[in-house]
């Protein structure tokens, strides 16, 4: 159905378009992607070969306007933890969103 009527991105597709933006930098950068996901509640939410030729691994956050910063996880130290058998070298990226009118 086409409408004029505004509709609020869903905190799924808040962290979909965070993380593209993320990946996009990082392809941008030069660096190989090795895999992303972009469900919220999972962790991390991108892997990539970082500048030493090894793994590393991103938390990615979306805030929306007028917040202009995510929060990094209370959990940062599990999730750190979690990794740690492929990397020990861990990224937060946060990505505020705003509409085009604000």
């Amino acid at each position: 159905m086409i409408t004029d009527e505004r509709i609020a991105m869903t905190p799924w597709e808040e962290h979909d378009v965070a993380a593209q933006v993320v990946r996009e930098y990082f392809q941008q950068e030069g660096f190989k992607l090795m895999s992303w996901q972009s469900n919220p509640e999972a962790d991390p939410s991108i892997w990539f070969i970082g500048e030493t030729g090894r793994p590393e691994w991103v938390v990615v956050r979306a805030s929306r306007f007028p917040k202009r910063q995510a929060e990094r996880p209370a959990n940062w130290h599990e999730i750190a933890a979690g990794c740690s058998k492929l990397s020990r070298t861990g990224h937060s990226a946060s990505v505020a969103l705003a509409s085009g009118e604000q």
